[in-house]
């Protein structure tokens, strides 16, 4: 079936800004007396909050605070981004533009909430790039579970199997596989593992790899 649309995640993928969020988790869960690893800090990417909450106090025990450590990092997140501005991607108006000119329809698909995604895609100049900028709080639930990939879909008027989902992280991954996308991963702090391996269609070391792949 021809591929009519590509969706885009947002942090990670368009922005590098993973680095930073799951930094500032770590760092705030230790102001409230948790010494949260790097792996697990890993695993909370693309995850939506009411699933990120669940599986902490699994880990750290039912009294583990998420809502204000997660407030917390958001605001380390906001005085990093006021200090350092916003770091993105390479080459990311190169790829979506040339996606465009051959007649992909182009979305933003993110876990992040609408508001600070419009905020963070206009603050990298991409907010004008992009048909679609889908939110996982337009859905009732978030990453993993495949809600705004469906949601996306039904936007752009595609069915799923039209559509391509470039991804950098397991949850999200997931979310695009279970909605039936086609899935690129594209690894920022990760490689994909053997469980991944089986639901991606491709991996792309770099954005401009889709280029190829998406001939």
């Amino acid at each position: 079936m021809k591929i009519k649309a590509v969706l885009f995640d947002m942090d990670g993928v368009l922005l590098d800004t993973e680095k930073y969020l799951t930094k500032y988790i770590r760092k705030a869960a230790k102001e409230f007396g948790y010494d949260m690893s790097e792996e697990v800090s890993y695993t909370l990417r693309s995850f939506a909050a009411p699933f990120a909450n669940q599986e902490l106090k699994r880990i750290y025990g039912k009294d583990f605070e998420y809502l204000p450590i997660r407030k917390r990092k958001q605001e380390m997140m906001k005085e990093h981004l006021e200090k350092y501005g916003l770091e993105t991607k390479p080459d990311v108006e190169e790829v979506v533009t040339e996606l465009k000119r051959r007649g992909y329809k182009v979305a933003v698909v993110t876990a992040t909430n609408e508001t600070r995604a419009r905020e963070y895609l206009e603050m990298a100049g991409f907010d004008e790039l992009f048909e679609e900028i889908i939110s996982g709080s337009m859905v009732d639930r978030g990453k993993p579970f495949p809600d705004v990939y469906d949601y996306a879909c039904q936007e752009l008027h595609a069915q799923p199997e039209e559509c391509v989902a470039i991804e950098d992280s397991p949850n999200g991954v997931s979310s695009a596989y279970a909605a039936g996308c086609n899935v690129i991963m594209v690894p920022d702090l990760t490689q994909p593992d053997a469980w991944i391996e089986k639901r991606i269609y491709a991996k792309a070391d770099r954005l401009l790899d889709l280029l190829d792949i998406l001939k």
